[in-house]
């Protein structure tokens, strides 16, 4: 009985006491979240020191003593995103227990509800750099959806949600090395057919084995990357489904380079001209060997959970502002940095909705949109259609 009195207080106390970005703060982080000016990471390998800023390691030391490596991604002065198994374990259908000694009672989590870890459980987390400088501990871990039982077999690939925030007991200054990256706010972020960028502190055994021998691991293992097709699973008329809080990759090289270390790590893509996080690491074939055609991972998505992240963590991303006359600005409220670009200006797209649908006709049809930024890559022939002035050039 007292230990389910104590469960409950935290859990009362934990949203009051955690703190969330101020509006202030949030606009601070959309400024500068997912820049960087150093050159595009071209080939998979070590990562270099002055890219990849958002990469971080996450340690968890465990109840028994042991400790767990993961990766994470920085998302906010004091906000890593990473991944819950890296401190719970779980069956097919839910999460059974928590690796840092923090108890819950299964009666008492309400489906779909989230488990937010308090001190002094949660200070068995702490978060470093990839040069082993210590950000921070951890002061509250939220448990996306912790307490959902899966229907078994809703999906052919489902998995208990997995997908953790780290709130450090104190804000980390940014470094010219350490810079968050920004967040995925739609499920189309990650849709079939994307090309997206895993960074993991993870191991990187020989093809003929299945993890590194342990006197030939690194003492600090090194940051890699290395480029992913997210596949096109949910295609429609096939069995192959998919949980739509989940999206499976598989590495151009046709290598599975996932591996122990690299969970929670941040499969990142460039959306509105950011590094954006689109995925959380997962699951992996490495261990099984499986590192053909046939090797894929698993990610968890957080931008199926923006709205949640957005209220329990102030870490929110508009989307794009629609006026009083029914017409969408893009991106209006971004900021563009002085010399980020030698050619750039605020974003100038526009959608108008009209009041009433419009029919067709012979004369008046529309056209497609582009969907990839390679549909305008250079040596592109375009024809430009306008009602300007004709200066006869």
């Amino acid at each position: 009985m007292i230990w389910c009195q104590l469960i409950i207080i935290l859990h009362l106390i934990a949203p009051i006491e955690s703190k969330k970005l101020t509006e202030e703060e949030n606009e601070k982080r959309l400024e500068q979240c997912g820049v960087t000016t150093k050159s595009k990471i071209f080939n998979g390998g070590i990562v270099s020191d002055d890219q990849a800023p958002w990469a971080v390691v996450v340690r968890v030391a465990k109840s028994d003593g042991t400790g767990t490596i993961c990766s994470g991604t920085l998302i906010s002065p004091r906000h890593i995103l990473s991944a819950t198994h890296c401190l719970a374990n779980h069956s097919d259908v839910q999460w059974i227990k928590t690796y840092v000694g923090f108890k819950f009672d299964r009666e008492d989590c309400p489906e779909n509800e989230h488990i937010i870890v308090p001190e002094v459980k949660a200070s068995k987390v702490f978060v470093q750099d990839r040069k082993g400088n210590d950000i921070g501990r951890a002061k509250f871990l939220y448990l996306l959806n912790f307490c959902r039982i899966l229907t078994k077999d809703a999906f052919q690939i489902q998995s208990p949600d997995d997908v953790m925030i780290i709130e450090l007991s104190e804000d980390f200054e940014y470094t010219s090395e350490v810079k968050p990256a920004c967040v995925s706010n739609s499920v189309e972020d990650y849709k079939g057919g994307a090309i997206a960028r895993l960074f993991g502190f993870g191991d990187n055994p020989p093809k003929d084995k299945p993890s590194t021998p342990d006197n030939q691991k690194p003492p600090k293992p090194p940051l890699r990357s290395e480029e992913l097709d997210i596949l096109k699973v949910n295609v429609e008329g096939t069995l192959n489904r998919i949980d739509p809080r989940l999206f499976k990759a598989r590495s151009r090289n046709k290598n599975s380079i996932m591996c122990p270390g690299d969970s929670g790590g941040g499969a990142i893509r460039i959306i509105g001209g950011r590094n954006t996080v689109v995925g959380v690491a997962m699951q992996t074939t490495c261990v099984f060997m499986n590192r053909g055609a046939e090797g894929h991972e698993i990610y968890g998505a957080p931008g199926f959970y923006s709205d949640d992240i957005c209220d329990l963590t102030g870490i929110c991303t508009p989307d794009s502002e629609e006026d009083e006359n029914g017409r969408y600005m893009i991106q209006f409220c971004r900021k563009i940095l002085d010399d980020f670009y030698i050619y750039q200006t605020p974003d100038d797209f526009m959608i108008v909705e009209l009041a009433e649908d419009l029919d067709y006709t012979s004369e008046i049809q529309p056209a497609c949109f582009a969907r990839d930024i390679n549909d305008n890559a250079l040596g592109t022939d375009l024809d430009f259609f306008g009602y300007g002035d004709n200066r006869n050039l």
